[in-house]
């Protein structure tokens, strides 16, 4: 079962880098709203970053890698990159609201 995300906490260098993709607001926007699923990230990665897919308020699907915190607590994980979901994630997400 993926790990539960309470909150955020963003570096002046994560939300630097979150905006040359998106509006780092989207991120926030994403897991404040709860409508996202969360898996493990791809292989290769970092095995403590997971993937959050869904839907924002005003319509968008946004994907956001997210560090989980080492010291377990779900208000303190770290957003390291976001970008509008493409069309697999968007399937993903869509498949998984199906089946909820």
């Amino acid at each position: 079962m993926p790990p539960r995300i309470a909150g955020l906490l963003w570096t002046e260098e994560a939300e630097r880098h979150v905006a040359e993709h998106i509006d780092p607001d989207e991120i926030d926007e994403l897991i404040g709203g709860r409508d996202f699923f969360l898996f493990a990230n791809r292989p290769g990665h970092p095995p403590n970053r997971w993937r959050a897919i869904g839907r924002i308020p005003g319509g968008a699907y946004v994907t956001a890698v997210l560090e989980e915190p080492d010291d377990g607590d779900p208000m303190n994980w770290r957003p390291v990159t976001g970008w509008r979901s493409d069309h697999f994630e968007r399937r993903m997400y869509q498949a998984w609201r199906r089946g909820r």
